[in-house]
């Protein structure tokens, strides 16, 4: 992506690690990223990555689209035995003699009666728009993209490590989503309350 001028320049990379040029900026915050200024950078950002760069080109010659296996198909085949797992963790911490924590049982009663079906990865996969296909980022998070110093509305995105293709709105919905994730609020306990 260095070479397409995407992300800090890269100067040295090898199996185990590799050395980027120096950018004076930041992480942007979650709060930034709910910023309307920001965001339309951010936006500006995506369009020019999936659309200007001339990084799809270069991807394109080494792995071909493939609208069938796409990488978002990949995240839904994976989603299932992660959230099996997160809701057997979850589950073991309740007591049911608790309302809220019976309230919670019961909200996941309803998650996994309604897309933990037999049929989830036909249905999920169903949904997914196999027109307009991009060289996707993938990973857009706050922690990918930079605020330099001098200006904070000039931004940076970075870590094009799970660059794949994808519908053109992966990146866009997969910004808009890390604005409610726990690990994006700056709170200490519970910070998914605060969105609640």
């Amino acid at each position: 992506m260095s070479d397409s001028g995407l992300g800090p320049k890269l100067i040295f990379a090898n199996e185990f690690f590799r050395i980027e040029h120096f950018v004076d900026g930041r992480a942007l915050s979650v709060w930034e990223m709910r910023n309307p200024q920001i965001m339309k950078q951010v936006a500006k950002a995506i369009y020019h990555f999936h659309h200007s760069s001339g990084a799809a080109d270069k991807v394109l010659g080494l792995k071909p689209i493939n609208k069938d296996k796409l990488a978002i198909d990949h995240y839904i085949t994976e989603w299932r035995s992660q959230a099996e797992a997160r809701i057997h963790k979850i589950r073991s911490k309740l007591t049911l003699s608790n309302p809220d924590h019976l309230q919670i049982s019961q909200d996941l009663d309803f998650l996994e009666a309604t897309y933990m079906t037999a049929d989830y990865l036909e249905r999920f996969r169903s949904l997914v728009p196999r027109e307009d296909i991009v060289l996707s980022h993938s990973d857009l998070h706050n922690l990918n993209m930079l605020a330099f110093n001098k200006n904070v509305t000039d931004l940076m995105i970075i870590d094009y490590d799970f660059a794949d293709w994808n519908p053109e709105m992966f990146d866009l919905a997969h910004y808009l989503n890390n604005l409610c994730l726990d690990a994006g609020h700056p709170g200490k306990d519970s910070p998914m309350k605060y969105y609640l």
